[in-house]
């Protein structure tokens, strides 16, 4: 499993960080150990993932508070995004910015 954080700004204008939970398969394009000429070779390839499945959402809100020393901290709070609501087309275009996301940024050997 893996986690995928994003910003999205809701309706009101207010920014939310959305946390990703999904699983994933790694894929690469190369070839491995080779023999060509005689010259034993290996190709790595590219790697990159596919057939995201998105395990769970959640919204975290952070709100900044102070105590009772008069001290500023954040406090988080979230709730989790019930997947049934969300639409396939809203799923797919997430799955597909993890994928565009995760690829860029990791090495999945």
């Amino acid at each position: 499993m893996a986690i995928y954080e994003l910003y999205v700004e809701s309706s009101s204008g207010s920014e939310h960080l959305l946390r990703v939970l999904f699983t994933y398969t790694a894929v690469s394009d190369g070839l491995g150990y080779y023999e060509y000429w005689g010259a034993k070779e290996f190709d790595a390839g590219n790697s990159y993932i596919e057939g995201v499945n998105i395990e769970s959402i959640k919204v975290i809100h952070e709100h900044l508070k102070k105590d009772n020393q008069g001290r500023t901290y954040v406090k988080q709070s979230s709730r989790e995004i019930d997947l049934e609501q969300l639409t396939s087309i809203d799923l797919e275009h997430l799955a597909d910015m993890i994928r565009d996301g995760y690829e860029s940024d990791q090495d999945y050997e």
